[in-house]
């Protein structure tokens, strides 16, 4: 609750604009779907998170993410 706040609060921040609040509330959706990936992990005490296959997987699906939200601002862009 308190990570959805935060991200609500940031879009009031950034202005009262529709493509702000379906972007954090995006954002907020990823950042509670790291958090429980990353505790997941944990039960693998052998995982390498050194390892360059993980980091360009995750790379690649933190990217994608984010130019998918941002979409937002583009179909809602009422100027």
């Amino acid at each position: 609750m308190a990570n959805n706040i935060t991200f609500m609060i940031s879009a009031l921040w950034h202005g009262i604009y529709p493509g702000y609040f379906i972007a954090f509330f995006h954002w907020s959706l990823v950042t509670i779907l790291a958090k429980k990936c990353y505790k997941a992990s944990l039960n693998y005490p052998n995982f390498n998170y050194n390892n360059w296959i993980y980091k360009l997987i995750r790379d690649i699906l933190s990217l994608s993410l984010i130019n998918y939200f941002g979409i937002c601002f583009y179909l809602l862009d009422f100027h």
